[in-house]
C-alpha cells in the first residue's frame, strides 16, 4: 500500500486519505433494498406485489419467469440475406467501385478532403 506522509507540528506522520480510512473502518455492508411495488404482476395473486428486499425480488422474478436486463451489452443481430439480397449488396458496391473509378479517369485521381473547408459539400476537389 503507499503511503503518503505530510510534517505536521515538525513531526513526520502518515497522511490520512480517504481511501485509507475507509479501509481502516472494516467491511462496507450494503444495505437491503428499502420496500417497493412492484411494476408487474404476479401469476399468484394477479396483483402488483410489495417487495420488501432483494430475496423478495429474486424470488418474484424467478416465480413469474421475468427476466432482469439492465446495463448488458447485447451484440447487433445481423439478419440473415437471401441470395437475391446478397448478389444486390454485390452489384451494387461493384456500381460504386466502378463509378470512382469512373470519376478518377475525368481527373479527379484519388478524391480527398480539404480540412480548410468547413463545409463538406465544397471539400472535394481535384489533385493533381
Amino acid at each position: 500500500m503507499r503511503v503518503i506522509y505530510v510534517i505536521s507540528k515538525k513531526k513526520i506522520k502518515p497522511k490520512l486519505t480517504r481511501r485509507s480510512a475507509r479501509s481502516q473502518r472494516g467491511p462496507h455492508i450494503i444495505r437491503d433494498i428499502a420496500p417497493y411495488r412492484s411494476a408487474a404482476t404476479d401469476i399468484a395473486t394477479g396483483k402488483r406485489a410489495l417487495i420488501g428486499g432483494r430475496r423478495q425480488h429474486r424470488e418474484f422474478l424467478r416465480r413469474n419467469g421475468y427476466l432482469e436486463v439492465g446495463n448488458d451489452y447485447v451484440p447487433p443481430r445481423r439478419e440473415p440475406l437471401s441470395g437475391a439480397d446478397r448478389i444486390a449488396d454485390i452489384r451494387r458496391a461493384l456500381e460504386q467501385q466502378m463509378s470512382r473509378r469512373a470519376l478518377g479517369s475525368m481527373g479527379f485521381g484519388a478524391l480527398r478532403l480539404n480540412p480548410s473547408y468547413r463545409d463538406h459539400r465544397t471539400a472535394i476537389h481535384r489533385m493533381g
